[in-house]
């Protein structure tokens, strides 16, 4: 990775996701899915400060991606970058002013500072998900993609072309279906607009890898359905029966910042 850009994700998992990116003095944040003093001790750890973030990019509006977006935008000036769809959202379940939301489109580019962000339609049972590519134009070029239920086509074009990524690898599928959750809940979780398996998280890394992504870290695991060992596991072996040989992939730990 280039030296003047760094990542961490400061939690990951089902009950919570935050991820900090810095490119030369260009802060931001993707979700702030914890408590606003959570998020602020995340980022002390790694010697970082919550009032130097230019810009909070949302992913979508599940509480374990924006549990935080509401005390921060009351706190904190930097503009809240989203899609219409989950900006509508956190109005209806928040006290929120819809003057803190700076709304971009599903597919849209933002540029802050010195970093041009891009974002791409995730496959998620909640309206106006996606994902997004951060890039510093020229040097480095990085994805992050979870709460995806299926593989599309539009994240492997955007993903493809990254120097490294974040995807999400949340269950087991045996654990899934042996696991103490309802019914329901499993099928909304397998479904093609739910969750990505280790077994498509594995599938996934193969296709970057063979497009030339050369570094993978797992994250959004299931606390209840999924073990690290078992999601680094699987797809580590696919890569290796693929042939490759060469990818440094890692996981995302569930409550302290991991350095991508």
């Amino acid at each position: 990775m280039k030296d003047n850009f760094e990542i961490h994700t400061l939690f990951s998992g089902s009950s919570g996701n935050s991820l900090f990116i810095r490119a030369g003095d260009t802060k931001i944040l993707i979700d702030a899915g914890k408590s606003m003093r959570t998020v602020k001790t995340a980022l002390s750890t790694i010697g970082e400060d919550l009032c130097k973030i230019d810009a909070v990019f949302v992913t979508h509006a599940h509480t374990d991606h924006t549990a935080g977006i509401p005390v921060i935008s009351r706190n904190y000036t930097m503009p809240i970058y989203l899609t219409d769809q989950t900006a509508s959202q956190l109005l209806e379940k928040t006290s929120m002013e819809h003057s803190r939301f700076t709304v971009h489109k599903e597919r849209d580019i933002v540029e802050i500072k010195d970093l041009k962000i891009h974002s791409f339609v995730t496959p998620h049972d909640c309206n106006g998900s996606v994902g997004y590519i951060i890039e510093i134009p020229g040097e480095y070029r990085f994805g992050i993609c979870t709460d995806t239920g299926c593989i599309s086509k539009e994240m492997v074009n955007e993903l493809c072309f990254c120097d490294g990524v974040i995807i999400e690898s949340n269950y087991d599928e045996k654990m899934l279906k042996e696991g103490p959750y309802p019914y329901y809940l499993k099928q909304r979780i397998a479904a093609n607009t739910g969750h990505l398996s280790n077994t498509k998280a594995a599938q996934l890394c193969c296709m970057l890898a063979n497009a030339g992504v050369k570094k993978i870290m797992l994250a959004h695991l299931s606390k209840e359905n999924n073990l690290p060992e078992l999601a680094l596991k699987k797809c580590c072996n696919a890569l290796y029966e693929n042939g490759f040989f060469d990818i440094d992939i890692t996981v995302a730990d569930r409550f302290v910042p991991t350095r991508f």
